[in-house]
């Protein structure tokens, strides 16, 4: 028994280091600092939870039930220890951080009440869609720091939400926004299903159903996330919600078995089996030529039936 947890816990640690090891080396830094020094649980949660949702960038914002925050990282070398320049990095890295949180303040009063609540995919959205801004704004900190996390340094700046004055200027219209964050969410989507990151794929595509961007050819790309999780009754409401209205649609139920057929499990060689009933329904498979004969040969001993 005391062998089997030993394994058991092997295993976790495994996996966990795996976890952290895929990380981005600039999340993994953020990450750590984050673990560290905040305190606040809601807030903590708020800040890893956008940390894992853009993996793979320098800059974080959001916002918890009371805070809004801005993250940083910055890399140096041994070189820029030995010039003097850690300093200025650590002024980068703030600067960074305050005006991502600024930002943050700004475009998610601006568009949260239409359903674009996250704050990276929004700052992506107002650059994809041309839209130029600037925010001026009053700001007391309750976290202003830059903390060294080996070659990296992390800014972190956090500010009670409802005591910050902001201004935008020049503000970005609110449809092209709408059309450019759903646009980002979906290639971010369109990755990790790549990745077969599923989980973390349906999580994103939920996102687009909050911010009412959610059409039919999203059910697709949520099938093919049950697909890759074998999860057969949740897919198998989905080709069912896919259908309704559509139960003569013969592509449809090609482009479905194409999805589906690719587990073997029962549950999906199920659902398979029924779109493919389906199929021929719509379309009956023509008959061989080896039927065609048989049918011919009986056609021709069949004995003569006088009337």
């Amino acid at each position: 028994m005391l062998i089997r947890y030993l394994i058991l816990s092997l295993l976790l640690l495994c996996v966990m280091t795996q976890a952290i090891e895929a990380q981005h080396p600039n999340q993994r830094a953020a990450a750590g600092v984050v673990a560290d020094r905040i305190g606040t649980e809601t807030l903590e949660k708020a800040m890893t939870t956008a940390l894992n949702r853009h993996p793979e960038t320098d800059r974080w914002s959001g916002v918890d039930d009371k805070h809004i925050f801005g993250i940083s990282v910055v890399p140096f070398t041994d070189r820029d220890v030995r010039d003097g320049d850690v300093r200025m990095f650590r002024i980068t890295a703030r600067l960074i951080a305050a005006k991502e949180m600024l930002f943050a303040k700004v475009l998610l009063d601006k568009y949260a009440e239409t359903g674009l609540t996250d704050a990276g995919f929004l700052r992506e959205a107002v650059a994809a869609a041309n839209e130029s801004f600037s925010v001026q704004g009053r700001v007391t900190y309750s976290i202003d720091e830059t903390i060294i996390s080996g070659n990296r340094i992390v800014g972190i700046i956090v500010a009670d939400r409802n005591k910050i004055e902001t201004t935008m200027t020049e503000p970005a219209r609110i449809e092209a926004v709408r059309s450019a964050y759903r646009e980002v969410v979906q290639h971010r989507a369109n990755r990790l299903i790549a990745g077969q990151k599923y989980e973390e794929a349906l999580q994103t595509l939920m996102m687009l159903r909050q911010a009412r961007l959610f059409d039919r050819e999203h059910l697709f790309d949520v099938l093919r996330c049950f697909v890759g999780l074998d999860r057969a009754v949740d897919a198998e409401r989905i080709v069912q919600s896919l259908i309704d209205g559509h139960s003569d649609d013969l592509i449809l139920y090609h482009r479905l078995v194409t999805l589906t057929d690719t587990r073997k499990s029962n549950g999906f060689r199920e659902l398979t089996r029924k779109l493919q009933t389906e199929i021929d329904r719509l379309d009956p498979p023509g008959r061989t030529a080896e039927e065609v004969l048989s049918e011919l040969l009986n056609e021709l001993t069949e004995p003569h039936r006088i009337p």
